[in-house]
């Protein structure tokens, strides 16, 4: 029943979106009235995303057209330049990890990107900053919401495109490292998988605060 439920409203979505697009190629106005600048406008309020049309391989991945994001007070809007794969991806493809309540209903657990507008509670970032940020969902999509707590600056020396893999793998291993286990100069850290994306990145921030690395990998 849900999964009928899901593709009901998933075809009257796509009814919509049609209907308004031919209204809007007629140069009809927008029945919102939002603005007589068309920018603004309700018509132009459409991106592309990658949607999982059902569960299943990559084949059940689509390029479609769903309306644009609305930022709340405490969120910035990112205009995404690049997103990067995590196995949670694939996972939530096939069905088995459903994004938090609320969050974006799709994949992509981290961006860079453009600030594109910003929240009446932001202060810290403006228009126009290239940040990279981590997600609960959206990064495979032109556009995503983001809380300002969960944006990064894009560090030095690193393209826009590169900063789309960097907030997952800092954000993991910092927390787990540094934050909750404390590792400091002078101790000995082991590193299980040290040819992963996290293995590589604890390698080189353990090695850079003074601790002696070891790791396995297979």
């Amino acid at each position: 029943m849900k999964k009928k439920k899901r593709r009901k409203t998933r075809k009257k979505n796509v009814q919509k979106r049609k209907k308004r697009r031919r209204r809007r190629e007629r140069g009809e106005p927008c029945p919102q009235e939002i603005s007589t600048d068309f920018d603004c406008c309700e018509w132009n309020k459409e991106m592309k995303a990658v949607v999982i049309t059902t569960p299943g391989g990559p084949e059940v991945l689509q390029l479609q057209e769903v309306e644009d994001p609305h930022i709340g007070d405490d969120e910035v809007l990112i205009r995404v330049e690049a997103t990067a794969l995590n196995r949670a991806d694939t996972v939530q493809r096939m069905g088995s990890y459903p994004p938090p309540k609320g969050a974006s209903p799709y994949p992509g657990l981290e961006c860079s990107g453009t600030i594109e507008s910003i929240g009446k509670k932001v202060s810290r970032w403006k228009v126009g900053d290239q940040v990279c940020a981590l997600l609960a969902g959206g990064g495979y999509a032109e556009k995503v919401a983001v809380p300002a707590g969960q944006v990064l600056p894009v560090p030095p020396g690193i393209s826009l495109k590169d900063a789309a893999s960097f907030p997952e793998v800092s954000c993991t291993v910092w927390s787990t490292v540094f934050m909750m286990s404390r590792l400091s100069k002078g101790e000995t850290f082991l590193i299980h998988g040290g040819s992963s994306g996290i293995g590589t990145f604890a390698i080189q921030i353990a090695k850079y605060r003074g601790a002696t690395v070891f790791v396995t990998a297979g």
